[in-house]
């Protein structure tokens, strides 16, 4: 038994197969050394772009929101050639009309559990958050 473990270790092992250029040593190994019949021989990256033009110069700009009523002032990148316009979406700063009742309105609205003083505050709560209440 002995000997034929050593007969075993020294027989030649038959060469491997050398792994072709252009192949993954993993994705070679998993072949089994059977290469498939047609190997990739393109390059594999795309040619590199060739750039003309000249970069777009940029600056750190001042801009203000004509929507906000405190002035305050904000900063973004803008290109250099720019003339700084109003900020593009303040224009979606629109506010809900609210609707107001007259006095000769009121007592149309004939309930006995609201005063004419609750009304007027809960008009006002309706224009201090825009109808925006938490439910």
């Amino acid at each position: 038994t002995q000997q034929a473990q050593k007969e075993r270790k020294n027989t030649p092992r038959p060469p491997a197969p050398k792994r072709p250029e252009g192949i993954a040593r993993e994705l070679f190994q998993l072949t089994g050394g059977s290469l498939p019949s047609l190997v990739p021989t393109t390059p594999a990256f795309k040619e590199k772009r060739k750039i003309t033009a000249k970069a777009t110069q940029w600056e750190w700009k001042p801009f203000s929101n004509s929507a906000r009523k405190d002035g305050a002032l904000f900063w973004h990148w803008s290109k250099k050639n720019e003339t700084p316009l109003d900020y593009p979406f303040a224009r979606f700063n629109v506010g809900t009309r609210i609707m107001e009742y007259t006095d000769a309105e009121f007592p149309l609205l004939d309930d006995d559990e609201w005063t004419r003083e609750e009304t007027d505050l809960l008009f006002s709560l309706l224009k201090q958050y825009n109808l925006r209440f938490l439910v």
